[in-house]
């Protein structure tokens, strides 16, 4: 490759992570030799890259390069994190202890020890003094709320609605207060309608549970307003309505790993892991781009589920033609027959 393309490939790299379109970026990397590549700011974008893609391996080895020639803070805190995220933990306490002897903010040591205690499992009440000393470094509605998790994992629940109470009073509304207050009706095992149930998981390794609960009065009422059904005919409309899409998407990945061909099992894994998955309102099952949702009709096949994500594989890469896409048509008439 010469230097012009070099050049241009790493501009697109660039303009592309402006843009938060990280896949397409990534894209383009793996076209270009990085060991080619020596301005630091360049490997910074590099390593954004594979980070935001999922390729910590990768972004650790470009900070390590970094690391060989500019020693800082900054380096030393990503470094952490990605021997974290790789599992390598007697490296990330190496890189934390000359951390510590750079860095002059109680509150980033906190931080770090806090993620390195939870990789290694270390004991609730552990990971929940390092939290209490955070708290009082800085009030920061993320590990506040962190904070509650750990008091209702440790039983203290008194503690945990204390703190959920806290973050309510302190930061008012958004994401973290509305978990904060799902938090609290967990607690409360508060009961929602169906179709205002929250969504599980509520953050990284939730253990909240939803169940169905039985209302007499409403059955009575479906029941008398729908005469011609039987009872059974009414749980399996609740049975349907919890778990249709999950037994759908559950007969899609085990078809998936029949397939035989790893490049088209995998687009289809990685596109399966980035899509939202809710039911369709009408009978027609469609994939929405700007959503990043496939809408399944109750009665799609497998073949169906197949046939969307191929949509959101050709927008992910931009491989659209004359407003359809391309990859389908390459690849389905080895592997699909797509319902229309």
């Amino acid at each position: 490759m010469s230097k012009y393309e070099m050049a241009v490939r790493i501009s697109q790299v660039q303009n592309l992570v402006e843009e938060r379109k990280y896949r397409k970026a990534a894209a383009v990397l793996s076209t270009i030799d990085v060991r080619q590549v020596k301005s630091q700011s360049e490997l910074q974008t590099f390593a954004e890259v594979y980070v935001k893609t999922e390729q910590f391996e990768a972004a650790k080895a470009i900070y390590l390069r970094i690391y060989k020639r500019n020693r800082n803070k900054k380096v030393l805190y990503r470094l952490i994190y990605l021997a974290i995220r790789t599992n390598h933990l007697d490296e990330a306490e190496e890189f934390y202890e000359e951390f510590q002897d750079l860095n002059h903010s109680e509150q980033e040591s906190l931080i770090l020890r806090y993620r390195i205690d939870k990789a290694k499992g270390v004991p609730f009440n552990r990971l929940i003094e390092t939290l209490e000393r955070l708290k009082e470094e800085d009030y920061v509605e993320e590990w506040a709320y962190e904070l509650a998790k750990l008091y209702q994992r440790a039983g203290r629940e008194e503690e945990c609605r204390r703190e959920c109470e806290d973050i309510k009073l302190w930061f008012g509304d958004g994401e973290i207060v509305e978990r904060a207050q799902a938090l609290l009706d967990y607690l409360d095992e508060k009961v929602y309608p169906i179709e205002k149930c929250v969504h599980v998981p509520l953050h990284a390794n939730c253990r909240c549970t939803i169940i169905p609960v039985t209302d007499e009065k409403l059955i009575a009422a479906y029941e008398k307003n729908h005469p011609d059904e039987l009872e059974s005919d009414i749980g399996q409309k609740i049975v349907d309505r919890i778990t249709g899409i999950s037994k759908q998407r559950k007969m899609f990945e085990q078809k998936v790993e029949n397939i035989n061909d790893i490049c088209v099992r995998t687009l289809l894994t990685q596109s399966l892991e980035r899509t939202t998955i809710k039911r369709a309102k009408g009978r027609k099952s469609k994939y929405s781009a700007s959503e990043k949702t496939v809408y399944l009709a109750e009665n799609a096949k497998v073949d169906t589920l197949a046939h969307e994500l191929f949509h959101e594989i050709d927008d992910a890469y931009g491989l659209i033609e004359n407003g359809s896409g391309v990859l389908e048509t390459l690849i389905l008439p080895m592997n699909y027959t797509p319902e229309s």
